[in-house]
């Protein structure tokens, strides 16, 4: 099995969004079981990842499906 490592770096150009200086996480959309989830935040850092509890009930995921770590 063959894992690539992307690493995406920002400039203090990418700081700029319009005439206004900004520094918003960067937040994707993507798909979850076939779903479109419109707020993905990408984080390396960060230790905890929290996914409201009706985002799990609309990707149609169980309380048994969830680990506890």
């Amino acid at each position: 099995m063959c894992f690539m490592k992307h690493t995406i770096t920002f400039t203090d150009d990418d700081l700029l969004l319009g005439s206004k200086p900004h520094n918003c996480p960067l937040i994707v959309t993507g798909n979850v079981r076939e779903q479109k989830v419109n707020h993905i935040l990408v984080d390396r850092e960060l230790v905890v990842n929290i996914i409201p509890k009706s985002m799990i009930h609309d990707l149609g995921i169980i309380v048994k499906e969830l680990s506890k770590s």
